[in-house]
């Protein structure tokens, strides 16, 4: 997964890459071996001329990740991003679960909605009139 910033043109020289990534679907963990050759790829794209040298790197996987890559991406200040199903289609981290609550009961009503008023029907509407 290659992300370009936004308004880039593909194929060009000096070309900004902002996200390499790639996804794992297996029962093993990723660990620091997939980071290596993320950033082995990172250091390809750079030398064949593309601006990648501050690429944030992630790795998706259904099966989590091990706890050396899970230390090595906490301890990259966001340069190495990790996301599990979880974090895909599941809960948010606790912070930013948190944050969205407080957001979305400040919007929304935690009262029922009310009921829709009783619509006569045309049928009815009209046998009342004879």
């Amino acid at each position: 997964v290659l992300a370009l910033a936004r308004g880039a043109r593909p194929r060009t020289p000096d070309t900004p890459v902002v996200f390499i990534g790639e996804a794992k679907y297996r029962d093993r963990h990723p660990g620091l071996s997939e980071l290596r050759g993320l950033r082995h790829l990172r250091e390809l794209l750079t030398a064949a001329g593309h601006d990648a040298a501050d690429a944030a790197l992630g790795i998706f996987s259904a099966s989590g990740f091990s706890p050396e890559l899970a230390e090595e991406a906490a301890a990259s200040q966001g340069k190495t991003l990790l996301a599990d199903l979880n974090t895909l289609y599941g809960e948010p981290p606790p912070q930013l679960a948190s944050q969205a609550l407080r957001r979305n009961s400040a919007r929304h009503s935690l009262r029922p909605p009310a009921p829709a008023p009783h619509r006569r029907s045309r049928a009815t509407s009209s046998s009342a009139r004879r």
